[in-house]
C-alpha cells in the first residue's frame, strides 16, 4: 500500500514538473508558452491580408507621371479606384475572398514603385529574377501606380498584365510575394469606362491570375526580349 502510495507521489511530482511542456526536436523540454511566444512573432498569416501587421486590406493610388491634369488630384484617384472595386462586389469570387475584410482605398504610398527606377528590371517578365526583398511589410496590399508610357513600353510591351511583384517578404528561408503593383497610363486610368483599369484591378485583387498564358507570337517576342536583356546585362559586366 505505501509503495502504491509512493509510486502515485513521484507520478504526480513528475507530471507537475513537466506541466506546460513539450519534447523539442532535439527531444529536450521545450515550453509551451515559449512556443506560443515563438509562433506569434512569424511575420505572416494565412488569408488575403498575408502579413501579421496588417489588419485590412490596404490598396494605395498615386500618380507618378508628368500628367498633373484636375483628374488626378488625390480625391478623384480614391473615388476611381474605390468604383472600380465597388463594380466586383457581386462576384461571388470577390465575396469569397474579401468576406469580413475591410478594404480601403488612399492617396498615395508607404513606398516607391519598383519598376520606376532606370536600373529595374521586371521581376517576372524580364526572366532576371530580381525581386525586392523587404524586412518588414508595408501596410498597403497593392498599389496602384500612375506612370508614364516608356514606363509601361520598358516592362510591359508583351506581358499579358501590367502587375509587378512589389515586396518580397522572407522568414526563415520562406519567401511570399506580399505586395502587388499595377502600373497604368494616366490616359488609361482617366478613361471614362474605366475598362483598363478594372481589368487591371482583376489581377490585383486575386479574382484572377496573373500568370495568363500567352500566344505563341507574344511569348516569342517576350523570349527574344529576355534574351537582349541578358545580353545587355552580361555586356555592362
Amino acid at each position: 500500500m505505501r509503495k502504491h502510495l509512493l509510486l502515485t507521489s513521484i507520478v504526480v511530482l513528475i507530471l507537475t514538473m513537466t506541466a506546460g511542456y513539450v519534447l523539442g526536436n532535439d527531444n529536450t523540454l521545450v515550453g509551451i508558452n515559449e512556443i506560443s511566444s515563438e509562433h506569434k512573432k512569424s511575420k505572416f498569416k494565412s488569408g488575403i491580408l498575408q502579413t501579421t501587421n496588417r489588419d485590412k486590406y490596404l490598396v494605395c493610388v498615386e500618380n507618378f507621371s508628368h500628367d498633373n491634369s484636375n483628374n488626378l488630384t488625390s480625391d478623384k484617384m480614391i473615388k476611381k479606384v474605390q468604383q472600380s472595386i465597388d463594380k466586383f462586389k457581386q462576384n461571388h469570387k470577390f465575396k469569397g475572398i474579401y468576406e469580413g475584410i475591410t478594404l480601403e482605398v488612399i492617396a498615395n504610398c508607404s513606398f516607391s514603385p519598383h519598376l520606376i527606377d532606370e536600373n529595374a528590371v521586371h521581376p517576372i517578365y524580364s526572366g532576371i529574377y530580381e525581386p525586392r526583398r523587404i524586412e518588414q511589410a508595408p501596410q498597403e496590399a497593392l498599389g496602384i501606380f500612375i506612370v508614364d508610357e516608356d514606363i509601361v513600353d520598358k516592362h510591359f510591351r508583351d506581358a499579358p498584365t501590367r502587375w509587378s511583384p512589389e515586396a518580397l517578404l522572407c522568414e526563415e528561408g520562406e519567401c511570399n510575394e506580399v505586395t502587388k503593383g499595377i502600373y497604368v497610363t494616366s490616359k488609361e486610368f482617366k478613361e471614362l469606362s474605366g475598362q483598363k483599369l478594372k481589368d487591371e484591378l482583376a489581377y490585383g485583387l486575386s479574382l484572377e491570375s496573373t500568370l495568363q498564358p500567352m500566344s505563341k507570337e507574344k511569348e516569342d517576342k517576350l523570349k527574344e526580349k529576355k534574351e537582349k536583356l541578358k545580353e545587355s546585362k552580361e555586356s555592362d559586366k
